[in-house]
């Protein structure tokens, strides 16, 4: 009696065992994979400048005549007026955080809960329909793609849709977070 326990104990256990191996068998080029992708994409994120320059965002360039003050014409693509925040109504910042990013105060450079929402509904509908880019990626995504110091693939990049990409985003927005408030994103 003991020796079929011992012996049909030893039968699960080399069954488990058996089970296992297969186990990892399948897992193991997906584990390869990921682990390649991990690296590869680390690489690159070490790769990147310590930070972006937050420079001013496009501004019209102005001819004047020859007596250097009389204004010919304004010439622009866009044209974008720095304002200071204490100068935006509360209502349009409250606007602005409620639209795009409404727990803006309350998270660091990603928002996670953010991340799970947009995560869940792009597998739920089977395609990226949502996004989870908080204000300051949002911010160092238009920094970049204006950036007049970079070549024109370089602000092409700033918006494509890769992991690199965001990823990217992601380490310049941790960075802004530590070097900007809330308010100077906003």
């Amino acid at each position: 009696m003991a020796r079929r326990r011992i012996r049909g104990v030893l039968g699960l256990i080399a069954l488990t065992v058996a089970a296992a191996l297969v186990v990892a068998g399948i897992a193991l080029p997906g584990v390869l994979l990921a682990g390649a992708a991990t690296t590869t994409v680390a690489h690159s994120v070490r790769s990147l400048p310590d930070g972006i320059d937050p420079t001013s965002p496009p501004q019209p360039s102005v001819l004047y005549a020859a007596d250097g003050t009389t204004r010919i014409a304004t010439f622009y693509s866009q044209y974008r007026k720095p304002v200071q925040l204490k100068k935006v109504s509360k209502v349009m910042q409250q606007a602005m955080v409620a639209a795009e990013d409404r727990r803006f105060y309350e998270h660091g450079a990603v928002d996670a809960k953010g991340v799970l929402r947009a995560a869940a509904a792009n597998i739920r509908n089977g395609a990226v329909d949502q996004g989870a880019s908080t204000l300051t990626m949002q911010y160092v995504r238009n920094v970049l793609k204006n950036d007049q110091n970079v070549s024109a693939a370089e602000r092409k990049a700033a918006t494509q849709d890769t992991l690199s990409r965001k990823l990217q985003e992601v380490r310049y927005a941790a960075e802004l977070e530590h070097t900007m408030s809330k308010d100077q994103i906003l």
